[in-house]
């Protein structure tokens, strides 16, 4: 679909005494583009953009000095703040530069220098695609003729032709870089999880942005190729803290970690994963049937993300993952704090272990408040992360031979040789939270390991006031 474009110019009214010193003429553009990909997969290609940075997709010539625009997303360039340079030009400074003055990730952004602002907003379309606009208002100032020239020459003459293409190479980049969570849906094979259809996944990407209204603080969120597929990650906290990578339990995904947020992410750069092959916005192209495909899927988010090691923080089925990566790539991971592991220390009780797996085969959304409220001790999360998880048991299918949660043997612990931090709820159903405990001292002598009264399975959702304090201690600790 070709961009439309239009024009709107005035002239402003001219002032002044004694003779006519100041002249401008506002001038407007605007342009939009449908990109068939969701906001939240179009914006870090805008945020990059500029001078120095990423480029403008454009005709790199003439506005980039023959410096090819980047084709990927740029981590470094992902991390905005109110008041930073996007550079049209060099040197950079008030004239040949806007700053950021408002934006909100997924949604808008406002740019602003003294004789012009550039806005870019990003629509959700309801075939889950996205209207991206964007409008740029300027003034001639012709107390300046030479600057009133280049300007009438570039908005004129070339505004049109270079607004267009760098819309279309922002819709190719995020079409391309993008995998819709029903993509595989078409096909379904019996080998990758999937989406049952394309408006089950697009329903439950609509309640996932609902869930992630919950998050606390700024955050982005961003897809990272790997080896198995496109992995959704939640990035937020500090921009130069260590790195956490956050591990969710089964079916509740990144935003699990919301009650965390705020709190770890003070001093620490978080990573809140969607598991490959679970209900999530992670897309799965190639099977994960084994520990060590499992241990690879996180070293390859790692190196997505451009990140030599870090610290995991899993819970649950995320736990499991979590313990096993450090199993199989020690050397990147830094620090390991593992909530309630499924299985990892103790194998599930018979009845636990036949309620996981038919949760997994067969979708019973009814089932979701009774199993949360089992885990956390007859409580439940906020509405938001029910809705979504009932909406995504309802409407993904999982591979049968996906990877699935199991007792790490004890000489594979006991290699463990980073911190590591072993919470479990004294109410645990899965297992028998005195013996997975006493397993982790015993093959884990340096680990702190704590039973945490009055908690059940899921311990960050149900009490993070106690939870919370204890994972910032250990990650300090850890720095």
């Amino acid at each position: 679909m070709a961009p439309s474009l239009g024009r709107d110019r005035r002239r402003g009214p001219v002032v002044h005494a004694r003779r006519r010193a100041r002249q401008a003429c506002p001038v407007q553009r605007h342009a939009s583009h449908h990109i068939d990909a969701p906001p939240a997969a179009v914006w870090p290609w805008i945020v990059q953009i500029g001078h120095g940075r990423a480029g403008f997709y454009s005709y790199d010539l003439l506005d980039n000095l023959g410096r090819p625009s980047a084709d990927r997303i740029v981590p470094e360039f992902q991390d905005i703040r109110l008041g930073d340079w996007v550079a049209m030009a060099e040197p950079v400074n008030d004239v040949t530069a806007f700053r950021i003055r408002a934006f909100e990730p997924d949604r808008w952004m406002v740019w602003h220098k003294p004789d012009s602002t550039w806005a870019w907003r990003l629509e959700p379309s309801g075939d889950g695609g996205t209207r991206l606009v964007t409008r740029l208002k300027a003034i001639y100032d012709f107390d300046h003729p030479g600057a009133a020239l280049a300007s009438i020459l570039l908005l004129e003459f070339a505004d049109f032709p270079m607004m267009r293409h760098l819309l279309r190479e922002v819709k190719e980049r995020a079409e391309r870089s993008w995998s819709p969570p029903a993509a595989s849906a078409a096909r379904p094979s019996p080998h990758v999880s999937h989406w049952a259809s394309q408006d089950a996944g697009l329903a439950y990407d609509a309640t996932y942005r609902e869930a992630l209204e919950l998050w606390p603080i700024h955050f982005e969120s961003r897809f990272v190729q790997t080896p198995f597929g496109q992995t959704h990650v939640v990035v937020s906290g500090a921009t130069d803290g260590a790195p956490v990578v956050l591990v969710h339990a089964a079916s509740l995904t990144a935003t699990q970690w919301y009650l965390q947020a705020a709190e770890l992410g003070v001093d620490h750069r978080l990573y809140a994963v969607d598991i490959m092959g679970d209900i999530g916005r992670s897309t799965q192209t190639r099977p994960i049937h084994t520990r060590a495909e499992a241990a690879d899927w996180l070293a390859g988010v790692l190196d997505g993300l451009g990140l030599d090691r870090a610290t995991f923080i899993g819970s649950s089925f995320g736990g499991f993952q979590s313990a096993n990566i450090a199993v199989h790539h020690p050397d990147r991971v830094s620090g390991l704090a593992l909530l309630a592991p499924a299985a990892t220390l103790k194998p599930f009780r018979p009845l636990a272990n036949v309620a996981i797996r038919m949760g997994s085969l067969v979708p019973l959304p009814a089932t979701v408040k009774p199993g949360l409220r089992g885990m956390m001790s007859g409580e439940l999360p906020d509405a938001r992360i029910v809705r979504q998880m009932e909406t995504g048991v309802a409407g993904f299918r999982y591979d049968r031979h996906g990877i699935y949660p199991s007792e790490i043997p004890d000489a594979e612990l006991a290699a463990i040789s980073c911190p590591t931090l072993v919470l479990v709820g004294d109410r645990e159903m899965i297992y028998d939270a005195e013996e997975a405990a006493a397993r982790a001292r015993r093959l884990l002598p340096a680990a702190d390991v704590r039973i945490i009264r009055g908690v059940g399975h899921l311990l960050g959702m149900q009490r993070p006031d106690l939870v919370n304090p204890i994972l910032r201690a250990f990650l300090d600790a850890a720095r």
